[in-house]
């Protein structure tokens, strides 16, 4: 049983101070006359837009009103109330004595997402609140895309973890019930007369299903009847707060406030379904906080206000795990132009938090009131979970800082061993002639050999991984030494020119060493049988025969037979075998030697080689497989056999560990005992196929790739340390360039990368961060090397 060794002592630890000192607080209470406000952080949304949907005209063939700008755009009504909620912010600091006169620049931060929406609400903020003051409203460089800051995405991309979050948002749609908010929107849209209905057969709200919907580099999302009814009640809603004649709000069929509310029990789920995750919200909201933990801990600037979105304030509350409180005076669940207002206090026994959501209320947002101390917004006072607060909202401020490691794990890279294949090579077999009457085309370069093409595609992973690591920072500008960069290539000249090309492009001008044997066969890569029992001959070919009997390519072998006119053959006319789905294949499993077949596979295999490798070389379309293989389905029948025949000779579990022991003994070497922080390892296919089949790899799929071991793809084993708890684990990814990256030699970088798959050991339980304990991942190697 694998034991794990990781001691989590900070939560514990940080738990027992947090209880102390908020018991304190919350017992004995503070005299809040002698407290001092020395920092504030809002989170704020944006004030009144326009609807973010258009096409709105489907769902319904009432008259929709008229806007004046397109949608998403902050209206005017919008700038006008955010100034009086500024107005308001700032008669409060100036109540509290926060600044006197025109604050220093670096004493404010104004920060708002590159929406226009998210940067006109913070103009007129800083305008109004800092009037004559000169300051500026800060934002991405990049104004045309959302800023990563504020972009509700996920970003641990590890399967598991993006499972874990699907999980648990078909649990909330599942527990979600809307049938009688569906019926009454249905009813004011008067549906059954929609083009929705007539064209698309939506007649129901109920009686369709939503779906949820999690992409990668897309935030949270869901289809159906949910994000129909969303859009339309976000419209009612808007036109409510822009002071609209009733009759042009929802048609005039909203008059009651019990309306209101079913209809914005829609938003409400669908705010929940996405960002208000367990899970999900704490990996969401990640940039954001730690920007703001960031404020917190160097204690400047002394102002700062994010201008985010809705899903920005949900995913925080969320993640920072605030206990439920009740939004009055209010039909949205985070209304617009509201902020979370975080304030720091002092007085002489310490430092205090008080945390506020402070936003208008529907009535004053739809008569566009003027907001002063006199007339102030709503103020609800928000509590952390685990630090009871005092009667008058305080907690201690030591627990906010502590929560940071709750709501954020920050991992740093330590280590990486990179097991890669060679890129693109010439065809391995020289007897291709002998299987078609057609020709083959011509290679410039000799059999088995790293193609020009090759060179430049492996330089592009150089340069990638170097830019890569560099941002991980793992490597600086500098050259590397041996200690922080080892490689180590097979002999072969595909392999040592593949390492060259990487080195030399990855690391321009410096003097990296590749390592090699002076053997003309390399021990740790060459992929030959090692036991010479008998049994384990016996054993080792009925697994190879079992596997080679479950394959079902009698459909791959016309389709191949038919593209090589094969029946034309020399090899056909001459040796009389001509059916490849009649002739048979012969095993053979000898000490020494590399496992292997001989038959109609491997003559598969090894024309299917060809024309990869024809594809991947830019041939024209006409040269590769002579214009026969056009498009992905006919690629992937064909590709079946190539990927049989690796799977029998190297996908059994018993020669996979035997054949891989010397490599995985290697590896382990230089990643566990000499403890290189960057390893490069270039070998074959049968290194990889055989190394992720002794470690027992999960079933998975190289998107965009047809290859099952890409040329040039690389295993890229991380160890990765969590900062927060001094936990080690393993991140484990297949990175490679897709197909088209290849055949059209595009360059890689950081805005251009590679694919990457992450990959899961079956005997490596992963925690709830997707990632697999560095110890158990140790043990579970060794254990593999040891099984004999």
């Amino acid at each position: 049983m694998i034991v794990k060794k990781c001691i989590v002592k900070l939560k514990k630890m940080a738990a027992r101070v947090i209880v102390f000192l908020c018991v304190i607080v919350a017992s004995k209470g503070i005299d809040i006359n002698s407290l001092k406000l020395e920092q504030v952080v809002m989170i704020g949304r944006h004030n009144v837009r326009t609807p973010l949907t258009d096409g709105l005209e489907i769902y319904s063939s009432k008259q929709w009103p008229k806007w004046n700008d397109t949608a998403g755009m902050l209206t005017t009504k919008g700038l006008r109330f955010e100034s009086y909620i500024a107005e308001y912010i700032s008669e409060w600091l100036a109540s509290e004595e926060f600044f006197e006169g025109c604050p220093q620049k670096d004493d404010v931060l104004i920060y708002a997402n590159t929406k226009s929406r998210t940067l006109e609400s913070a103009r007129v903020f800083a305008e109004t609140v800092f009037n004559n003051c000169n300051i500026s409203v800060q934002h991405y460089k990049n104004l045309s895309v959302f800023d990563p800051l504020f972009l509700p995405i996920l970003h641990n991309k590890t399967e598991a973890f993006r499972n874990q979050v699907a999980q648990e948002m078909q649990k909330k749609l599942s527990e979600m019930n809307l049938t009688a908010s569906y019926a009454e929107l249905g009813r004011i849209l008067n549906i059954e007369e929609a083009d929705i209905c007539k064209k698309l057969y939506m007649c129901d709200l109920n009686s369709q299903q939503s779906e949820i919907v999690l992409e990668e580099g897309e935030e949270p999302n869901v289809n159906g009847p949910l994000y129909i009814g969303n859009a339309v009640v976000d419209s009612f809603i808007m036109n409510y707060y822009e002071g609209r004649p009733m009759n042009d709000v929802a048609w005039g069929q909203i008059e009651t406030d019990h309306q209101w509310n079913l209809l914005a029990k829609i938003i409400t789920e669908n705010q929940n379904i996405r960002f208000n995750l367990q899970n999900g919200a704490k990996d969401i909201a990640s940039p954001l906080i730690k920007y703001v933990f960031k404020i917190f801990k160097f204690e400047i600037p002394k102002f700062a206000l994010f201008v985010g979105h809705d899903s920005n304030l949900n995913s925080v509350l969320t993640a920072l795990e605030f206990r439920p409180f009740e939004r009055k005076h209010q039909f949205e669940p985070y209304p617009i132009g509201g902020k979370i207002v975080f304030q720091k206090f002092s007085d002489k026994l310490g430092q205090y938090l008080k945390v506020e959501y402070v936003y208008p209320t529907t009535k004053q947002l739809r008569n566009c009131e003027k907001l002063s101390l006199q007339n102030p917004p709503q103020r609800i006072i928000l509590e952390l979970k685990g630090c009871p607060i005092s009667p008058t909202g305080y907690c201690p401020w030591m627990s906010m800082l502590v929560l940071e490691g709750y709501c954020e794990r920050r991992f740093k890279l330590e280590q990486v061993l990179i097991l890669s294949r060679h890129n693109v090579r010439t065809p391995l077999s020289k007897n291709l002639a002998e299987f078609t009457p057609k020709k083959w085309p011509k290679w410039k370069e000799k059999s088995g050999y790293l193609t020009a093409k090759g060179v430049i595609l492996e330089g592009y992973m150089g340069e990638y991984f170097t830019a890569w690591l560099q941002k991980e920072e793992l490597l600086n500008k500098d050259c590397p030494s041996e200690d922080n960069f080892f490689v180590y290539a097979n002999t072969a000249q595909r392999t040592l020119a593949s390492a060259q090309a990487f080195v030399s492009k990855g690391f321009p001008d410096c003097n990296v060493t590749i390592h090699h044997t002076s053997e003309s066969k390399d021990p740790i890569f060459n992929p030959v049988i090692h036991n010479n029992s008998a049994i384990f001959k016996l054993e080792a070919s009925e697994q190879m025969r079992i596997l080679l009997k479950s394959l079902n390519l009698n459909n791959s072998y016309e389709d191949l037979e038919d593209i090589l006119d094969y029946k034309q053959s020399n090899y056909c006319m001459n040796e009389k075998k001509c059916d490849f789905t009649k002739d048979m294949n012969k095993i053979f499993v000898n000490v020494g030697f590399k496992p292997n077949l001989e038959g109609p596979l491997k003559i598969s295999k090894s024309v299917i080689d060809s024309f990869i490798m024809e594809n991947y070389e830019g041939f024209p379309t006409k040269s590769v497989a002579w214009g026969l293989l056009t498009n992905n389905k006919e690629w992937d029948l064909v590709l079946d056999l190539s990927k049989g025949y690796h799977s029998v000779i190297f996908n059994t579990s018993l020669v996979a560990k035997d054949v891989a022991r010397p490599l995985l003994k290697y590896i382990s070497h230089i990643m566990f005992e000499k403890q290189y922080k960057i390893a490069l390892l270039m070998g074959h296919d049968a290194n990889i196929y055989t190394v992720l089949k002794s470690l027992d790899i999960k079933p998975f799929i190289l998107k965009n790739q047809h290859e099952m071991t890409p040329a040039g793809g690389k295993i890229v084993f991380q160890k990765i340390l969590d900062e927060n708890t001094g936990c080690f684990y393993l991140k484990l990814d297949y990175v490679y360039q897709c197909t088209d990256q290849m055949r059209e030699g595009k360059k890689l970088s950081l805005d251009n990368p590679p694919e990457f798959t992450p990959l899961q050991l079956e005997g490596c339980q992963l925690e709830e961060n997707g990632f697999c304990l560095w110890d158990n991942f140790v043990n579970l190697f060794y254990g593999v090397i040891d099984d004999n």
